[in-house]
């Protein structure tokens, strides 16, 4: 219970810290896509970006240029995202997203997908670590943004769901869930394995009411599904794959990323 709770107080310090550096990143992102329109932070996304078109993958086997944005953030120097031929889950090519948090400062190396998100869909990727690393706090995976209404202001970006590993008791990584609406984390006791490939599955039903539902999957296996709740503010959206992270032992880490997906199947 104590562990839970100190758990929960930390999640909430990140998750504001998290906020805060996603706000204050966003004119740092480099844009690589075809689209190359940052609706989110200067004016109604709803109005200018049309729906997501959906079922969309991609196994980076075309280099980053299916993705609306990839980039690496100033701050703490973390590199471009790359492409890579080991390790890789299907086909011949994977990412790789490395930060380091040495200087004290959290790192965040991401792809995203923009635009008006699907009313209900499946948000899949494929991850693999290649060594056991220490956190503590927040290493983010899976982050999901939307926009604050009315909007458009310098601060219309909504932070909504992460999906992110901590540290357990016996040095394993297990994903854990936070809610910014509730201001709420969710933790588990599943682990990931190392030097292996692992499948996370999110599966968000869009509302602004009660109708919502915000459901994880590892590997198939449920580890949260929360129904009957609101989940967003808007119909634009982002999706960002990746890594951020505030604090990591050892401080550089690279994660491999391949066969991303947004479907209305199961996962």
């Amino acid at each position: 219970m104590v562990r839970e709770r100190r758990r929960a107080v930390v999640w909430r310090a990140i998750g504001l810290a998290s906020a805060a550096l996603l706000l204050a990143a966003c004119d740092k992102e480099v844009l690589v896509g075809a689209d190359g329109v940052d609706a989110g932070c200067s004016t109604d996304a709803g109005a200018l970006l049309p729906p997501l078109t959906v079922p969309w993958s991609n196994g980076f086997e075309n280099g980053l240029g299916d993705w609306d944005t990839c980039y690496g953030d100033l701050p703490s120097n973390s590199p471009f995202p790359v492409v890579v031929t080991s390790p890789v889950h299907t086909g011949t090519h994977a990412a790789m997203f490395t930060i380091d948090t040495s200087r004290g400062l959290p790192g965040q190396s991401r792809c995203k997908k923009t635009g008006v998100l699907p009313a209900a869909a499946y948000y899949g990727a494929w991850f693999y670590i290649a060594a056991l690393v220490n956190s503590e706090t927040n290493w983010n995976l899976l982050h999901f943004q939307g926009m604050n209404l009315p909007g458009p202001s310098a601060t219309c970006v909504l932070n909504l769901w992460d999906v992110s590993l901590t540290s357990l008791s016996d040095g394993g990584l297990s994903p854990t869930m936070l809610d910014f609406l509730r201001a709420k984390p969710y933790s588990t006791t599943a682990g990931v394995p190392i030097k292996k490939w692992f499948h996370l599955v999110v599966f968000l039903r869009r509302a602004t009411d009660a109708t919502g539902q915000f459901t994880v999957f590892l590997d198939d296996q449920v580890l949260l599904d929360l129904r009957g709740i609101s989940t967003d503010a808007s119909n634009w959206g982002e999706w960002h794959v990746g890594d951020f992270a505030a604090a990591l032992s050892p401080s550089a880490q690279s994660i491999y990323v391949d066969d991303v997906s947004i479907s209305t199947s199961g996962p």
